[in-house]
């Protein structure tokens, strides 16, 4: 080959490089697409696990006449219906 001929071949790169390197481009941009919502999966379902356990360590007590009543005597204690009678003539 002729020295401008040899220099033309390598500046160019060559069609299959070309559409390898925009397969590669779109493959990264569809994994990384599928990572987040992996991610954001992942971060549902441990709200939702949270959310629910804390829902059962709420109702355990309640299933007891006498957890029943301890949670009524807290909720209605003197102290918590002071602060609710306060805030609301505070509005």
């Amino acid at each position: 080959m002729t020295e401008p001929a040899q220099a033309h071949h390598h500046d160019a790169p060559c069609p299959e490089a070309v559409r390898a390197e925009a397969a590669l481009r779109r493959e990264r941009i569809r994994h990384r697409a599928a990572y987040g919502a992996l991610l954001r999966e992942n971060a549902d379902l441990r709200r939702t696990v949270v959310e629910r356990t804390h829902t059962l360590q709420t109702l355990k007590p309640l299933r007891t006449v006498r957890g029943w009543f301890a949670f009524q005597a807290r909720r209605l204690s003197p102290r918590r219906v002071i602060g609710r009678i306060r805030r609301r003539r505070a509005r």
